[in-house]
């Protein structure tokens, strides 16, 4: 009888983990069996969940700062461009800023839309070289 429960208890863990069930780890009180959750595992994110990403945007400057990962994303001669500090640029106040929270680990694919959202007061230019 002791191994037919460890029977019945393996067969039930491959099978719910064919179907993406997932055994919590507590026994039923009264027979001792595996209670079963439904949902994903434990070490798997839930089904749809996007990871969201914080940003500060500056419209003045157009620069992005990836407040996780402490980097800056900013535009310069037609490429974007990332670095651990902002670009050198006259007048830039790091107080003015928008904070965002999107999908995407790339703040700038939106840059169009941020650009109608949030116009710059004032448009700081880099120093020519």
């Amino acid at each position: 009888m002791h191994w037919q429960k460890h029977l019945v208890a393996a067969t039930a863990c491959a099978a719910l983990a064919i179907s993406g069930l997932s055994p919590v780890a507590a026994a039923h009180p009264d027979n001792g069996m595996l209670l079963f959750a439904k949902g994903p595992p434990a070490h798997a994110p839930a089904h749809g969940y996007r990871a969201k990403h914080g940003y500060r945007y500056y419209p003045g400057a157009e620069i992005y700062f990836d407040i996780n990962r402490n980097v800056y994303f900013y535009l310069q001669q037609g490429k974007w461009l990332s670095a651990p500090t902002p670009p050198p640029l006259p007048g830039l106040d790091l107080k003015d800023f928008v904070n965002l929270e999107l999908d995407t680990d790339q703040p700038f694919s939106l840059h169009d839309k941020h650009l109608r959202l949030y116009p710059p007061k004032i448009k700081l230019k880099s120093p020519k070289k």
